[in-house]
């Protein structure tokens, strides 16, 4: 079989984790399809890495090694052979999740192919890409703070956002931006990790959008 690039059917992001006590990795369905390539259940990143392309193996592993070694976050990109799309490029972040006294319990991260992103985006096609620079810039720079991420990937993520959940990417940012601030307001408060606002604000505003078409048709 040719290598094909549709992904229309592919869901935008897969999640991994990893256990810090037992040593266990894990992988979700969705990151299985988007992955496409066999990842046996009980198998490690050991799996994984035979696919990656040779000159990107020893940096992704090597913060592997790191973000499991120091409890850390992690971020990375990679090129990743799979089994029916050919060479597709992957950006992954992980989070720590702590256990109950605030001692490192896992590292969940989450993964997306931005092989598109990569391809195309320069500066500049980020820069005309929006009219809103100030919220999208100040939540890519989050993105790239928190994960230590470039800006192609950083906007890659807002956008893969964007498109998931069908809203316009410069409301996604304008609301994102707004949430961070109400958070810095609210000290007290802990502030939900970055990917997981993205998530919770794209959600919201897709719930309102169908309100509102469904109070259109119920008025008609």
């Amino acid at each position: 079989m040719s290598p094909t690039n549709d992904t229309s059917a592919l869901p935008v992001f897969g999640q991994w984790g990893h256990d810090f006590a037992t040593g266990a990795w894990w992988f979700s369905d969705e990151v299985v399809r988007l992955w496409d390539i066999p990842l046996p259940e009980g198998c490690g990143i050991d799996a994984v890495l035979p696919r990656l392309h040779p000159d990107d193996v020893e940096g992704i592993t090597r913060s592997l090694e790191h973000a499991v070694a120091e409890r850390s976050t992690l971020a990375g990109q990679g090129r990743l052979l799979t089994d029916s799309r050919g060479e597709r490029v992957f950006s992954f972040v992980g989070e720590v999740v702590p256990d109950e006294q605030g001692e490192p319990r896992t590292l969940e991260g989450w993964s997306l192919d931005v092989t598109d992103e990569v391809r195309v985006a320069t500066r500049s096609a980020v820069d005309a890409a929006t009219r809103h620079r100030r919220a999208i810039e100040q939540v890519k720079g989050a993105l790239m703070v928190t994960y230590r991420i470039d800006e192609v990937t950083a906007f890659a993520i807002l956008r893969k956002q964007s498109n998931e959940h069908n809203v316009k990417i410069n409301d996604l940012a304008e609301h994102v931006s707004r949430a961070m601030g109400a958070g810095v307001a609210r000290p007290q408060e802990q502030a939900a990790p970055m990917m997981e606002l993205l998530e919770a604000v794209g959600r919201r505003l897709r719930r309102a959008r169908q309100d509102e078409a469904g109070d259109g048709t119920a008025a008609r």
